[in-house]
């Protein structure tokens, strides 16, 4: 009888110590899932603010894209073409101006 109230006795203090471990990693579970929650919504505002940025550099280069295709296009323009009077009907025959037709 001895013997089985020892037992017993060691058996509380196991469930004590298991539950004071127990409690000890939940609340160590706990604070990483916190710590974690906080670093993944800072971490979706940093991916946010990179798809962003992403998004203002292809704007940007497509502006950039848009002025070279202009700026060439104005480089066209300077040389004064015109259509030949003979090529009406063929709007795809452009004859550029003589040097002393041009203004």
């Amino acid at each position: 009888m001895e013997d089985l109230g020892k037992r017993m006795f060691a058996a509380e203090e196991h469930i004590q110590a298991l539950r004071e471990d127990f409690n000890r990693r939940f609340d160590q579970l706990a604070e990483m899932i916190r710590s974690h929650v906080l670093a993944a919504t800072t971490q979706g505002n940093s991916s946010r603010d990179e798809e962003n940025e992403q998004r203002r550099q292809a704007n940007l280069q497509a502006r950039l894209q848009q002025r070279r295709v202009a700026e060439q296009r104005r480089h066209v323009d300077d040389h004064r073409c015109f259509i030949s009077p003979s090529a009406v009907p063929y709007a795809h025959c452009v004859v550029r101006a003589p040097a002393d037709h041009r203004a």
